[in-house]
């Protein structure tokens, strides 16, 4: 769960009352123990929001074992949202398959609006954060907080006091700033293998960097399900582009579904597309940075080789929780500016990576 202090981009997000925050406690949090104003063996519950999103908002708490909580508490009509949400998505529909024709338009836009019904469903980001709790417990580098309670609308969890990685990007020092880009990086890579799961949002404003230099990791709300893991085609996949085998490139993007088996695309223009994008941060002294990011989407969306083939590549079915985690992370390391081998790390977590 965010916890992170206001700002003014929250500002301008809905912000549920006080009054409406206690009735929602009343109506929803009967476990046993549950100590908040107006309940018995009164605790306390702060009615500043520590934390305002687009759905939920965070307040802090105390439970009854003495341990400060963060109580994630959902905005009312969030679900009317979501479904109009859907709507305007397939109002679009049209437009979306003029410009990439072939693509699965309508099974992507179930995709993401299933997606986003997942994050409003508490008692399943719940059950996500301690499967994540329970696989990196013991680790020296991670922290997740301790699920507390799950309700239809509120879900509470141990609190996480430490500095939110948005301020660590604008003060951390570049030694601080690399060790924490590599503990995300292997946590990525490694949670599909341990958990089934991977984080589809580890933006800034879900980690914070604790006093011990743990990195806590919170909102597991949007995550990708891989229950057998990475698909080992994905570790192929790089390893061929690395290894500049456009012929292997263009095969297992073909039984990926990425590009269709009809479409005749020229191998050479992949590797380009490969060049512009993930290879780079493949080699040595690599560092992530938001300049080198804008010079690549400008590069992928308005290279002159690029525009005709990526009409004619698409994402298939089940991939957009996975790309979203891979963006979300790309773009947390280039706010670090962080340099990560990131080789080494496909090589020990990504199936079919490692040179044979």
């Amino acid at each position: 769960m965010p916890q992170r202090t206001s700002s003014s981009r929250e500002a301008s997000r809905q912000v549920v009352p006080p009054q409406v925050v206690r009735r929602l406690l009343a109506a929803e949090a009967n476990e046993p123990g549950w100590r908040a104003p107006g309940w018995p063996g009164a605790g306390d519950l702060d009615d500043r929001p520590a934390a305002t999103g687009t759905h939920a908002q965070v307040h802090r708490a105390r439970w009854t074992d003495g341990r400060d909580v963060a109580v994630k508490i959902q905005h009312p009509g969030a679900l009317a949202r979501a479904g109009n949400q859907r709507s305007r998505m397939s109002r679009m529909s049209g437009m979306l398959r003029l410009m990439s024709p072939g693509f699965p338009v309508d099974a992507l836009i179930e995709e993401i609006h299933e997606a986003a019904l997942a994050e409003l469903d508490y008692r399943q980001e719940a059950a996500n954060q301690r499967a994540f709790a329970a696989a990196y417990r013991d680790d020296p580098d991670l922290f997740v907080p301790e699920v507390l309670y799950a309700g239809e609308r509120l879900m509470v969890a141990e609190w996480a006091a430490g500095v939110p990685l948005t301020e660590v990007t604008h003060a951390g020092t570049r030694a601080e700033c690399d060790r924490i880009g590599g503990v995300l990086t292997a946590l990525q890579l490694s949670a599909p293998s341990r958990t089934g799961l991977v984080h589809a949002d580890p933006d800034p404003d879900n980690l914070r960097l604790l006093d011990d230099g743990r990195l806590a990791v919170l909102d597991f709300g949007a995550v990708a399900e891989l229950p057998a893991g990475l698909p080992a085609d994905l570790g192929r996949l790089l390893r061929a582009a690395a290894d500049g085998d456009g012929g292997q490139v263009t095969s297992i993007l073909q039984r990926l579904q990425v590009v269709a088996p009809a479409h005749r695309v020229d191998p050479r223009t992949l590797l380009r597309l490969a060049e512009e994008t993930v290879l780079p941060t493949l080699r040595p002294g690599f560092r992530f940075d938001q300049g080198w990011l804008k010079r690549r989407v400008v590069a992928v969306m308005f290279g002159r080789h690029n525009v005709s083939t990526i009409r004619h590549l698409r994402l298939p079915p089940g991939y957009i929780q996975l790309v979203r985690a891979v963006v979300s992370t790309v773009d947390t390391l280039c706010a670090l500016e962080a340099g990560v081998d990131v080789r080494a790390a496909m090589a020990r977590w990504l199936p079919g990576f490692a040179a044979p």
